[in-house]
């Protein structure tokens, strides 16, 4: 044996020793774990990484902690897993592969829904393999016997079931409600989705004519965005303020469309704001939608999904929503209706996958109830069965609980879960289904269609802890290590995800 194999290295080589060692760990599967009686179960389940792309630093210090986490709970004796798995992380996921798409000059309608899909599942596998490739290459002790992908089929199924159930509970319902819109995704977001900045505005002092009334007799009102007038249909007022009582009930004439709008008293209206003026937008505002819905008034809706005015905004349809800006202020202007113009610090809603500024939108969607089902994840909580650490997040979680909405589930995209809704195209019938019917429960008519929205990527997410072991089925490993012991994930994150899974 030479003198360079009896001694040993004197630099240690991790690219060329590690793999070795790793190989080595799974070969003789000191990482796999099964069910079994009288062992203490410890459970990691691992935030399962989108697969839009590489991991990053943030995942590496992640998985580290999650990697110490479960090593030292098997020093300790436990039957410790820890489940590693990818997510497909639906719009984001969509949007790197529309990207491509565009550099050879296509778009994913060229290709039809099909043929689409079919190339976001080969990215998935691409990426997917690159991430599971890095965590090991991290030397993460996942037990790999049990990688998930969040549309597995059996995590699939497990979508399918609680979407049904909630429907039938009455917890999942359809309806017309201001939603966060993406013009760029051309989907509604979440309330989470949508990021909100302060960022430097203008406030626009408008003057609106009052009907019939002198030439220079009008209400000033002021809007962050006046692109959205050629949707209002009235001006509203406290009730309680002197200088606008008398004006109640009597009519205004909207600038450039010159409409006919009514002034009426809410008490929404908060008199300090502005001039105490509002316009009242119920198509692209939901504190207008609210206010509309009391005094009984139809909204006019005057955008397009991608964000340029439509038909209702006469002269101005075919715009881009900040060109129709643009173009309404200069005829303001020239007709003497534009007051004043001051800065205005607010915060604006943007995408969070895209950055585009999210439109407030008027629209048909499905949503879930989310009150009855955040009363036991806060017990939880204050019963002390799960806990934050560091104890500072427990009130961010509360307020976020205390203070939840429903929560809208549709996307307007390809990639994702299918809404499991059916629809008869016979007799209207609408009905959930967890497979594939062939024929309409009520009227047996073969002619029936699905919906084509998918779920919130979350929807998949929220089942994460126990769908990997099987859920709905009553599996040997569901019994043995759910409910998990210990989460390592972002702060960020605790209204996408945390919040949901408990």
């Amino acid at each position: 044996m030479s003198g360079a194999e009896r001694h040993p290295e004197k630099n240690y080589d991790p690219a060329r020793v590690e793999p070795r060692w790793y190989a080595w760990w799974l070969e003789r599967g000191y990482f796999h774990s099964e069910p079994r009686r009288g062992g203490r179960p410890y459970c990691i389940v691992i935030p399962p990484p989108n697969v839009t792309g590489i991991l990053h630093m943030g995942h590496a210090l992640n998985n580290t902690i999650q990697d110490v986490l479960i090593r030292w709970r098997r020093m300790q004796g436990y039957n410790a897993v820890w489940v590693p798995g990818t997510d497909h992380a639906g719009i984001a996921t969509q949007n790197v592969v529309e990207r491509e798409l565009q550099k050879g000059g296509k778009s994913r309608h060229d290709l039809g829904r099909e043929e689409f899909l079919q190339r976001v599942w080969v990215w998935k596998e691409r990426y997917g393999s690159t991430i599971i490739g890095q965590l090991k290459r991290l030397g993460a002790s996942c037990d790999w016997q049990r990688e998930r992908f969040t549309m597995d089929e059996g995590l699939s199924n497990a979508v399918s079931e609680v979407f049904v159930r909630l429907y039938e509970k009455g917890l999942i319902y359809r309806g017309n409600y201001i939603i966060n819109w993406c013009p760029r995704c051309q989907t509604a977001l979440s309330d989470e989705e949508s990021e909100h900045r302060e960022v430097e505005g203008k406030l626009y002092y408008i003057r609106y004519p009052v009907h019939g009334g002198r030439k220079k007799e009008f209400v000033t009102v002021a809007t962050t965005r006046p692109e959205t007038m050629l949707g209002d249909v009235a001006v509203a007022v406290n009730p309680r303020d002197g200088r606008y009582k008398q004006l109640i009930g009597s009519a205004l004439r909207l600038p450039i469309l010159q409409r006919q709008l009514r002034v009426i008293g809410d008490d929404f209206v908060d008199p300090e704001f502005g001039t105490g003026a509002v316009k009242v937008t119920p198509a692209h505002d939901p504190n207008d939608f609210e206010i509309a819905r009391r005094h009984d008034l139809a909204p006019v809706n005057v955008m397009n999904p991608d964000g340029t005015i439509n038909d209702n905004g006469g002269p101005y349809a075919g715009l881009d929503r900040f060109e129709c800006r643009r173009k309404i202020l200069e005829d303001l202007q020239e007709q003497g209706l534009l007051e004043k113009v001051e800065n205005h610090r607010h915060a604006v809603g943007h995408c969070y996958r895209c950055d585009t500024i999210v439109e407030p939108r008027l629209s048909r969607q499905w949503f879930v109830r989310m009150k009855q089902l955040a009363r036991p994840a806060i017990d939880a909580v204050r019963e002390g069965r799960i806990r934050f650490v560091p104890e500072r997040w427990t009130k961010v979680y509360m307020d976020w609980m205390e203070n939840i909405r429903d929560w809208c589930i549709s996307r307007q995209i390809w990639w994702g879960h299918r809404i499991p809704i059916f629809y008869c195209r016979k007799c209207d019938n609408q009905w959930a289904s967890r497979s594939l019917p062939a024929r309409c429960p009520r009227c047996g008519a073969a002619d029936i269609g699905q919906d084509e929205d998918v779920l919130d990527t979350w929807f998949s997410s929220w089942l994460w802890p126990f769908s990997v072991f099987g859920w709905p089925e009553d599996t040997p490993e569901l019994r043995f290590y759910y409910p998990t012991s210990t989460l390592v994930t972002a702060s960020e994150i605790i209204f996408f995800w945390v919040a949901r899974m408990i």
